[in-house]
């Protein structure tokens, strides 16, 4: 097809504001001698001042907490598998004391305990894994993790005194015990773990107190002695490994040169909400700073160190937020985006997840195992991965920011972070001031664009078009024109990017990742709904041009391609080297629906509305359905052998250069036998046959009330604080007692009036004036098909 020539397009556009990258030129060196390591195979680990290398490649690193003690262990393998699908390399896990020794001497390191397990399946999954081995966690279980005896001992906790250290001397030597031989230096996946959590920072009450006289477990004493022999204690039980991490914000000590300090970020703060402080504000997590910048220090970033000596990294960047009883925000997909678009734009070189999968707490053995202030059973989190499993936009919205890290880690972490004149004065609830910040090194980089703000409304930006002051020039983005950047949205830009080369000026869509595929290399790109995708390429690195579909103009010496979006659309450029590199510009649904799996033999990129992840070389799709449908799978590069789902072989269809195949789902309807007993309570019973052939039956209860509780057989298996939103529960995990007595649902009322007291000369009774409202307005199920797709030549046949 020829190509359309088109003009440039000139319109009124507000004044571009600018940002001056001309000295980006960052000093990278060697950092933290006394970390890193090698295993057997040669790999290694190794720190600059500005990020991780592996095998002396920079390499930004994605951590997702899950909590194996709080997940079935029959269903970690699928977890980590999907957690991998996602673009997480290391699985991040507290070892919770109280739940391995609950009464004094007795551990138990069995079934859900089953660190040991845990790790071998982590390392199935090509995870790396860090360990956060305490003593202290918090992490919302009961008593910040440290076991009920330990009240009431004659001596302080998270201190110094011999007394306590010869107790977490034992714990470590319990943990050191479980990973024995799965350590880095071993060639296991075990590479870092995290001493003590929040230390002489944060705190957890006595679950052991009456509520009215709640005490609280201390912030810790002894500052960076403390952590010294903590990391001591650690080596000592054998626990050697590359990376020994502590928290660093809030004020913790950090221990120089021995630690990695950490950090993250919230935008749902409950801990802040009182009954004098009702509402919560809007944080400054979205507003664009340095970290390596000596004046960007604030609230929650204020490290002891000169920041441009350490890698800027994260383990707690909230990948949601566990609903606490006073307070019970819904954390939106995009928050959790926008959170790590800024961390990255600040130059974070690890991005950690606290939680990327949700749980349930398991019940003691004296009862429950969490902190009063959150549910007794549910530990969701909103995750990206729900407590059963569930996949959420979170999950989709991340993973294509992942691939992006992965793929271009090489370019984005040696740049430095620069900021517009005035960035750091933005305040939170500034909705007025384009927020944008850019990483560069010579010349070269990535443009950050943020409108998502917590608990405020943001507006549209319109007509946007920024100036980059460069060595070489001025650079505007877009040449002519702008775009529009919608509230709730933030945006990853490239500038000078070097594909394979070719150098791309600028692109006004957002990099997924890359893929060598012969007879070239393919770009995947996504537009951003507002923002019309253009590339501009230095058009004398070009020998030719094959636009398919685009849209071509010169402009200056440059040639500016605007392509339609789709998979069908697909652009190539031939470097005068003869490399041909070929760009996709994605929808914003098919960025969602993409994945990078090595499947069938190779590396594939493949886009489906299924939940896609690898399983021993094929692919695994699962849906959900009401009814037998099947769903659409595209995959590039295309099979040269058959596929084929449960035994039949599947017919594939050219869509531009990939292979579009149908896969059939069978799903089914699930009819619910339900008896209710009061506006609030129900008994539910699941048809004989339904969890047949099905992965999993997702329960959903539309309710109102405070609290929802699920029981069977008088066990509470699951609980809810209700927030507005559907509460769902997986049910395959309780099978057959669920088949055999069914579920009762209870709802607690949410009282909606005044609290009078009535005082006698024994007692004292509150009764309630007004109303209470507990209500369960609607149950449905819907079942979970999983579907393995095989190649023939793989299968052997």
């Amino acid at each position: 097809m020829k190509p359309r020539k088109i003009e440039p397009v000139e319109r009124p556009v507000l004044v571009s504001p600018e940002i001056d990258l001309r000295g980006t030129a960052p000093r990278i060196q060697p950092a933290l001698p006394s970390l890193g390591g090698s295993n057997p195979r040669g790999d290694t680990i190794a720190f600059t001042n500005a990020y991780m290398t592996f095998n002396g490649k920079p390499w930004c690193a994605v951590s997702g907490e899950i909590h194996y003690a709080r997940y079935p262990h029959r269903e970690w393998k699928d977890a980590l598998r999907k957690m991998k699908a996602g673009g997480i390399d290391v699985a991040s896990t507290y070892v919770f004391w109280i739940h391995h020794e609950e009464v004094e001497g007795v551990f138990d390191w069995s079934g859900d305990r089953d660190l040991r397990l845990f790790v071998q399946l982590c390392a199935e999954a090509r995870l790396f894994v860090i360990v956060r081995i305490g003593p202290f966690c918090h992490g919302e279980v009961r008593n910040g993790g440290f076991p009920d005896w330990l009240y009431g001992r004659p001596f302080p906790l998270r201190s110094n005194d011999e007394r306590y250290l010869a107790l977490v001397g034992r714990l470590y030597g319990e943990i050191g015990r479980q990973l024995e031989g799965q350590y880095f230096k071993d060639g296991g996946p075990v590479i870092g773990v995290q001493l003590e959590n929040e230390f002489m920072h944060a705190a957890a009450p006595w679950e052991t107190t009456p509520r009215q006289c709640l005490e609280w477990i201390s912030g810790g004493t002894g500052g960076t002695a403390h952590i010294r022999v903590l990391k001591k204690l650690a080596l000592e039980a054998g626990i050697i490994v590359p990376i020994y991490t502590s928290t660093g914000w809030g004020g913790a000590p950090v221990l120089e040169g021995e630690v990695l300090p950490l950090y993250g970020g919230y935008s749902i703060c409950p801990w802040n909400i009182t009954e004098s402080t009702p509402v919560h504000s809007p944080t400054r997590e979205y507003v664009f700073r340095d970290f390596h910048g000596k004046d960007q220090r604030y609230d929650v970033f204020d490290p002891p160190y000169d920041p441009a000596a350490y890698p800027f990294a994260c383990c707690e960047i909230g990948g949601g937020m566990q609903s606490w009883y006073r307070y019970r925000a819904v954390a939106p997909a995009e928050s959790v985006e926008a959170m790590a678009v800024v961390k990255l734009a600040g130059g974070c070189s690890l991005l950690g997840y606290y939680m990327f999968h949700g749980g349930s707490n398991p019940t003691g053995i004296r009862g429950f195992l969490n902190e009063h202030v959150v549910p007794r059973i549910s530990y969701d989190f909103q995750a990206p991965l729900g407590e059963f499993g569930q996949v959420r936009d979170s999950y989709r919205r991340l993973k294509r920011l992942h691939l992006f890290c992965r793929d271009f880690a090489d370019q984005l972490l040696p740049a430095s972070t620069a900021l517009p004149r005035g960035a750091a004065a933005i305040e939170a609830k500034d909705t007025d001031t384009l927020r944008f910040a850019a990483r560069a090194a010579g010349g070269r980089g990535f443009l950050f664009f943020n409108n998502y703000q917590d608990h405020v409304q943001t507006r549209a930006h319109h007509d946007v078009a920024v100036e980059l002051l460069l060595a070489s020039g001025q650079m505007r983005i877009p040449g002519s024109g702008g775009f529009t950047l919608k509230g709730g949205v933030s945006a990853i830009m490239p500038f000078n990017l070097d594909a394979c080369g070719v150098r791309l000026e600028y692109a006004t869509s957002q990099p997924i990742a890359r893929l060598e595929a012969a007879p070239g290399v393919h770009f995947f790109f996504f537009a951003r709904e507002g923002i019309p995708p253009e590339y501009r390429f230095d058009r004398t690195e070009i020998e030719s041009v094959e636009p398919g579909e685009t849209d071509q103009a010169e402009e200056g010496g440059s040639l500016v391609l605007r392509p339609p979006v789709g998979i069908q659309t697909a652009f190539s450029i031939t470097a005068r080297s003869g490399v041909r590199v070929v760009f996709h510009t994605l929808t914003e649904k098919q960025s969602l629906g993409f994945s990078r799996l090595n499947v069938w033999g190779r590396e594939r990129a493949v886009i489906t509305e299924a939940d896609a992840y690898e399983s021993d070389g094929a692919l695994k799709l699962s849906h959900r359905g009401s009814a037998s449908a099947a769903i659409e799978v595209l995959v590039f590069p295309r099979m040269g052998a058959p596929v084929a789902a449960d035994g039949a072989l599947l017919r594939a269809a050219e869509e531009g250069y990939f292979s579009r195949y149908s896969v059939p789902m069978h799903a089914r309807r699930i009819e619910l036998e339900v008896r209710r007993s009061g506006a609030g309570d129900a008994e539910v019973r699941v048809p004989a046959g339904a969890f047949d052939g099905m992965k999993e039956v997702f329960l959903s209860i539309e309710y109102d009330g405070d609290v929802g509780n699920a029981f069977i057989d008088g066990r509470l298996i699951a609980d809810d604080f209700s927030n507005g939103q559907p509460w769902e529960i997986g049910l395959r995990r309780f099978r057959p007692r669920i088949e055999e007595t069914g579920l009762y649902l209870h709802v607690t009322p949410r009282r909606e009036g005044t609290l009078v007291v009535h005082e006698s000369g024994m007692a004292a009774q509150q009764e309630l004036k007004g109303r209470q409202v507990a209500e369960i307005r609607g149950i449905t199920a819907a079942a979970e098909r999983e579907v393995t797709v095989v190649s023939e030549r793989a299968a052997g046949r």
